[in-house]
C-alpha cells in the first residue's frame, strides 16, 4: 500500500517535466519566430569589427543623402564571378541608407531573356561584359568590371592574374554623383606654354579622376598676344605646371577671369618657368620657380616628401587629411610665401595648406650646381579665396608647389588623391563631398570555397560538431544510468 502513493507521485513528476520541456521549446520557437519577425520588419547593420575599409565613406553617405529621385541599379553579372558577392554586399548598403535605389541582379547567362531587355534599353554592345549599370533623371552611367576588380599580372607566374583591389565605393558613389547631378561643370585645362597636357598618359589616373567628379574637361589654348577671354562657363581652370614663361597677354586673361569670380588650380613642376608671379602676387602668393624643397625628416627612399603638416586642418582643403593623419607626397616641391599684406589690402583670405618641418632646405638650380638659400619651415601649397561665398562668387585660387603627386605613380600614394579630390571639390563650392576621407579600394577579400571544400566545412559545422556534441551528453546520460 505504500508503493502507490510513490509510483504515482513518480509518474506525475515524469509527466510534469515532459510537460514543462515542451513548454519551453515552444516558448524557444515563439520567440526566435519573434525574433526573426522583427529582424525582417525593422532590421539594422552593425559592424561587429573595427574596419574603416568595410564601412561606407563620409563622401558617399553624403552624396546618397543628396539623391531625392528613383535610381535603377542593375548588376549584370556572371554570379559565379568571385567579384559579384563583394558587388550586391556593398550595394546593399547603399540600398539600406538611400531607399529610392532599386537594386536588381541579372545573370546574362541564366537570364537570356531579360539580359537582351536590358541590352537593348541601355543601348548595350551584343558582347557586354559584367558591368553595374546605374540609370536615374534620363542619365545612364556604366561601371565594368574591369575598372571595379584590375587584374594584376603574379610576379612569380607570368601566365596567371590576381585581383588585389575593389574599387567599388570610389566607383559607385561616382556614378551616383553623374545621374543625380543637373549639369556637369566645365574644367578648362591650359595649354601653350609646356603645361602638363590633359591627354598624357603618364597622368591617366588624374583625367580619371576628374571624369568620376563628373566634370566636363576641355582645353584651353593660352598662347598668343590675341588670346581669347576665358569662356563663360568655365567653373574651374586648371594651369599644371607651365614650362614657359605665360605671356602678358595670357596673365591679362587669366587676371580678368580670376577677378570676375573665376576658380584656378596652379601646379608647379620642378623645371616650371611660367613666370607666375606677376598672376599670383595679385592674389597674395609669391612662388620660387627655380627653387624646390628638400626635408630630411619627411623624405622617403624614392626622393618623395610625406608631408602631413596641414596647419591644424584649418582650411577645408586639408581638415580630413589632418585629422585622418593622411600625409601626401610631393616630389621636390617648390617653396611659396604667402603676402600677409594683401589680408588688409586686397580682403583676401589666405591660408597655408601644406608645409614642411622646421628643419627643411630650400636650394635654387636643383641639380648638380644647386645653391642653398634659406633653411626652416616652408609653404609648399595655398589657398587663397576673395568674397563670401554664401553672398556672391567668390574668388578662389589653389596653388600647389609640385605637379608629380598628380603622376601616375603617385596620385594613389597616401592622400594625393585626396588632396587632388579636395582641392576640386573646394574649387567648384560642393561642400558636401568636402565632408571626412573619401572611398579608399578594398584590399582584403572573404575567403572563397572552391570544389567541395564548402561542403566539407558544411559537413564539419552542420554534422560533425553537432553530432559530437550529442553522442557526448547520451555518454554523460549513459553512465548516470549506470
Amino acid at each position: 500500500m505504500s508503493e502507490a502513493p510513490s509510483s504515482q507521485f513518480s509518474a506525475k513528476h515524469r509527466w510534469s517535466g515532459w510537460l514543462n520541456l515542451a513548454l519551453v521549446l515552444l516558448a524557444v520557437l515563439a520567440l526566435a519566430v519573434l525574433a526573426n519577425y522583427l529582424a525582417h520588419r525593422h532590421h539594422t547593420r552593425q559592424r561587429l569589427v573595427d574596419h574603416r575599409a568595410q564601412e561606407l565613406s563620409t563622401r558617399t553617405h553624403e552624396v546618397l543623402g543628396q539623391i531625392t529621385n528613383a535610381v535603377q541599379v542593375t548588376i549584370f553579372y556572371d554570379q559565379s564571378e568571385p567579384v559579384y558577392r563583394e558587388v550586391k554586399d556593398m550595394l546593399a548598403q547603399y540600398r539600406e541608407l538611400n531607399p529610392q535605389l532599386t537594386v536588381v541582379s541579372v545573370d546574362p547567362d541564366l537570364n537570356k531573356r531579360e539580359a537582351n531587355e536590358i541590352k537593348q534599353r541601355y543601348q548595350l554592345p551584343p558582347k557586354q561584359g559584367d558591368a553595374v549599370i546605374f540609370a536615374g533623371n534620363n542619365k545612364v552611367q556604366i561601371v565594368p568590371h574591369s575598372r571595379l576588380s584590375p587584374a594584376q599580372q603574379d610576379p612569380n607566374n607570368p601566365t596567371q592574374f590576381r585581383r588585389t583591389h575593389f574599387h567599388g565605393e570610389r566607383l559607385f558613389t561616382s556614378a551616383l554623383l553623374a545621374v543625380n547631378a543637373a549639369v556637369a561643370p566645365t574644367v578648362y585645362w591650359a595649354t601653350g606654354h609646356g603645361e602638363l597636357s590633359a591627354e598624357s598618359p603618364s597622368h591617366t589616373r588624374f583625367r580619371q579622376l576628374l571624369t568620376e567628379q563628373h566634370v566636363t574637361v576641355k582645353n584651353y589654348d593660352l598662347r598668343g598676344i590675341g588670346v581669347r577671354a576665358i569662356p563663360d562657363d568655365c567653373r574651374l581652370l586648371i594651369i599644371a605646371g607651365p614650362q614657359a614663361s605665360l605671356d602678358p597677354a595670357a596673365v591679362r586673361v587669366v587676371s580678368d577671369y580670376l577677378e570676375g569670380g573665376g576658380r584656378a588650380m596652379i601646379t608647379l613642376h620642378q623645371d616650371t618657368r611660367g613666370n607666375l608671379n606677376p598672376l599670383l602676387n595679385r592674389w597674395g602668393v609669391e612662388v620660387f620657380e627655380d627653387s624646390t624643397v628638400q626635408d630630411a625628416a619627411n623624405q622617403l627612399s624614392d626622393g618623395t616628401l610625406a608631408l602631413a603638416n596641414f596647419n591644424d586642418g584649418r582650411h577645408e582643403v586639408v581638415r580630413a587629411l589632418h585629422q585622418a593623419e593622411l600625409p601626401v607626397c610631393l616630389l621636390q616641391p617648390a617653396p611659396m610665401v604667402l603676402l600677409e599684406n594683401r589680408i588688409t589690402t586686397q580682403g583676401l583670405q589666405l591660408s597655408h595648406l601644406i608645409s614642411t618641418s622646421g628643419d627643411a632646405e630650400s636650394y635654387r638650380n636643383p641639380g648638380l650646381n644647386s645653391e642653398k638659400m634659406a633653411a626652416g619651415r616652408f609653404c609648399v601649397a595655398a589657398a587663397v579665396q576673395r568674397g563670401d561665398e554664401a553672398l556672391q562668387p567668390s574668388t578662389r585660387l589653389v596653388v600647389i608647389g609640385d605637379t608629380d603627386f598628380l603622376h601616375n605613380r603617385l596620385i594613389d600614394r597616401d592622400g594625393n588623391t585626396e588632396l587632388a579630390q579636395r582641392s576640386i571639390n573646394w574649387l567648384l563650392g560642393r561642400q558636401a563631398l568636402l565632408r571626412g576621407i573619401g572611398p579608399r579600394p578594398l584590399h582584403e577579400y572573404r575567403f572563397e570555397f572552391k570544389g567541395n571544400q564548402f561542403w566539407k566545412l558544411a559537413g564539419l559545422l552542420v554534422g560533425v560538431i553537432p553530432l559530437s556534441t550529442l553522442a557526448f551528453g547520451l555518454l554523460v546520460w549513459f553512465r548516470r544510468r549506470t
